[in-house]
């Protein structure tokens, strides 16, 4: 398995990143858990972003299945599918990112959240003290800006800046993916 230079795998040296669910259920996660198992960085989780993800993708598969208007049989196999994808998701979070416990995030003014759920997000983040927090969602999220001392950005703007600093980074994580 490929390995990112050594000054980066001594712990507490490696950035500190939180991934939004939005992050978890989009096409680029596999590339951000690569990364994280290779040790160029360390995300962080708690139970509200497993709990989200699980609940997001739940939904994401009921309401496809209305709008395709799937049998209870179709449906109840999807679902199968579903759950195996998922528990195989959330075991590889457990063997790679570190859990926190969002409910015990230092006090800190995150009134600038408006929706009320994203906000054990931030609070994983802070718990964690996380430097970035990746997501997806730039309705909620400022992306480029700095809050409660978190760079928020996009998976996009994060592989960037990765692989400029890394520039093995890329290939380490490809690589890791085949």
């Amino acid at each position: 398995m490929p390995r990112p230079p050594d000054s980066r795998r001594r712990k507490g040296q490696r950035r500190r990143v939180d991934l939004d669910s939005s992050v978890l259920l989009g096409a680029s996660r596999r590339l951000l858990v690569a990364g994280a198992a290779l040790g160029y960085y360390d995300v962080y989780r708690s139970s509200w972003l497993i709990s989200e993800f699980v609940r997001k993708r739940t939904e994401w598969i009921a309401n496809r299945a209305m709008k395709e208007g799937c049998t209870p049989a179709e449906l109840r196999q999807r679902q199968r599918v579903s759950r195996e994808r998922v528990d195989a998701v959330v075991a590889e979070m457990a063997r790679i990112f570190r859990l926190v416990d969002y409910t015990e995030a230092p006090p800190a003014d995150i009134s600038w959240l408006t929706d009320t759920t994203d906000r054990p997000v931030i609070q994983t983040a802070l718990v964690a003290r996380a430097a970035v927090l990746i997501t997806e969602n730039s309705r909620d999220f400022p992306i480029g800006e700095t809050r409660n001392a978190v760079q928020i950005t996009d998976t996009r703007l994060f592989l960037g800046a990765l692989y400029a600093a890394f520039p093995g980074a890329e290939s380490d994580i490809r690589l890791l993916l085949q």
